[in-house]
């Protein structure tokens, strides 16, 4: 269940790298875990409409959240970010 639950993760990060109108990104309790932060990361450093981002309950750790933490780097639109567990 939980790979499968990553793979929701992943597939979500796929559809933003496309997607130019989606403002708000609520995925709290999908379990995707450090691998799809890495996942989600990666297009936040290109993603220029997402304005908040909940993530709570993904059990991300810290190379998930490093990730993210990186790519806030270069993204300037995000303005809401929830990791809670």
């Amino acid at each position: 269940m939980d790979c499968e639950r990553a793979e929701g993760g992943l597939s979500q990060a796929e559809a933003l790298r496309v997607d130019d109108t989606l403002q708000t990104l609520y995925l709290w309790d999908n379990r995707v875990g450090d691998d799809g932060a890495r996942a989600i990361s990666a297009v936040l450093r290109v993603n220029t409409t997402v304005t908040s981002l909940n993530l709570g309950g993904n059990r991300v750790g810290e190379g998930g959240a490093q990730a993210i933490a990186e790519a806030l780097r270069e993204n300037h639109t995000l303005q809401t970010l929830d990791l809670s567990k």
